[in-house]
């Protein structure tokens, strides 16, 4: 069976910097290959196979554009293949038609495939190492055995980078028991079990659920405020993705803010709030800086 295990990995600059470009190349020839297919298929209605992308690929737009050669080569065949599942999927499914990806998508991902030992695990040392990248810096959490047939690196929106390998590995079937156990999901705890056990429900989401909703209130573009938002707190910093920056607006107050005090000090524009009706010793304070 075919199981994929995904670990954080900690590229340095140099890696940094060859991922991006393998992003960019792959976003490239997906584009262009998507519009070779249908120009072929407007002006000589005959309709183009992956092989032909490929094909139109190594042989016009490698020569055309010398930097498509930095990067993987499997990462770009696979991601003509990633077009062709598309239009398939348009075709037999009946999804809609494949569109044009953009730069400015923040979910970013590549694959590329094991050959020649080029894509290897060193869980003592914890390193990855990816064609192009050689040894990546990774956090090896757990083992795996089995042959490894390809691998998927992707940079989600806050900046983090994780590798995804599939591996080819013996099914393990878990020992069956004769215990059966219920499970009551409740309010005031997280679930209780048939034979008595109570799990807490630490009430993540209405602890911050006021701050999130301070964020996507002051970031509407409409209020052509011209300054960033960067939330101090850590919990909201990755629950928001801090890396990216929010537009906001002090003159414009949403209506359900009206309980809380907001104060302004000159160095810089911070503001920080707290309910005017109830103040909770474990609810405290958020800071919000804004900055030109």
């Amino acid at each position: 069976m075919l199981k994929a295990y995904k670990y954080r990995i900690y590229p340095n600059n140099e890696q940094k910097i060859q991922i991006a470009k393998t992003f960019g190349c792959c976003r490239f020839v997906y584009n262009q290959t998507r519009a070779y297919r249908k120009e072929v298929y407007e002006k000589e209605k005959k309709t183009v196979s992956k092989t032909d992308c490929n094909n139109y690929c190594n042989r016009q737009l490698k020569k055309e554009y010398e930097w498509l050669k930095e990067v993987d080569k499997f990462a770009l065949t696979n991601a003509i293949y990633n077009m062709d599942a598309a239009y398939q999927k348009f075709f037999k499914e009946h999804a809609g038609y494949p569109k044009f990806k953009s730069k400015h998508d923040n979910h970013k991902s590549y694959t590329t495939n094991f050959t020649n030992g080029n894509i290897a695990v060193d869980f003592e040392d914890n390193r990855v190492k990816l064609p192009k990248l050689k040894n990546v810096k990774a956090k090896l959490h757990r083992n795996f055995s089995g042959q490894i047939k390809s691998a998927t690196i992707s940079q989600v929106p806050s900046g983090k980078y994780y590798v995804s390998i599939l591996v080819e590995t013996e099914h393990v079937e878990l020992p069956h028991t004769n215990q059966n156990t219920g499970i009551d999901l409740g309010v005031k705890e997280l679930c209780i079990t048939s034979d008595g056990k109570k799990y807490e429900n630490p009430k993540i989401i209405r602890k911050y659920e006021i701050p999130l909703q301070i964020l996507l209130a002051v970031s509407v573009p409409r209020h052509g405020f011209p300054y960033e938002i960067l939330p101090l707190h850590p919990v909201l910093s990755g629950s928001l993705q801090s890396s990216c920056y929010y537009s906001a607006s002090i003159s414009t107050i949403p209506h359900f803010l009206t309980n809380y005090d907001f104060t302004v000090r000159q160095t810089g524009i911070e503001i920080s709030y707290i309910p005017r009706e109830t103040i909770r010793e474990s609810s405290p304070a958020i800071n919000f800086v804004f900055s030109r």
